[in-house]
């Protein structure tokens, strides 16, 4: 069978193509003390229970105390996923509740957080326990920094 040769396509009929890329210039910034994070960059804080601030202080000061912190590594598993629930719960499903969006939509998004939290919590809880003495006082000095 004879190949049929296409009429090339006018320029005016072509799409154009994606823009050349520009080099990025990023600026330099500093660290923060834990050396992961730019100093002075602005984040969120989250209102919560003065008994989920309590038990998170608790699980917190015995990772930092306890010459053995694997074994608070479930507690810590549970203050995250709680910490987790009441952020949703701040950030998504009050401003909701605010804004008077309604009982089905209300319905819907409370359904999307547990739904978010039934597939986080064994992710989660699963993270936690196999990190090491030195990966959960990290993880127990970031939280903190929080809380501030």
């Amino acid at each position: 069978m004879p190949s049929k040769k296409r009429a090339p396509i006018p320029a005016a009929a072509r799409r154009p193509g994606p823009p050349a890329r520009r080099p990025v210039k990023r600026a330099a910034t500093a660290k923060s003390p834990s050396g992961t994070r730019p100093a002075g960059r602005p984040f969120l804080r989250f209102h919560h229970s003065r008994e989920l601030r309590t038990r998170t202080n608790e699980v917190l000061a015995a990772i930092e105390h306890d010459e053995d912190p694997t074994r608070h590594a479930q507690a810590l598993a549970a203050v995250a996923t709680e910490l987790t629930e009441a952020g949703l719960t701040y950030f998504f499903i009050e401003p909701l509740e605010a804004a008077k969006v309604g009982f089905v939509v209300e319905q819907a998004a409370h359904f999307g957080r547990s739904s978010a939290l039934t597939m986080l919590s064994p992710v989660i809880r699963n993270t936690m326990v196999w990190l090491d003495k030195d990966q959960l006082r990290v993880v127990a000095t970031h939280i903190r920094r929080f809380m501030r």
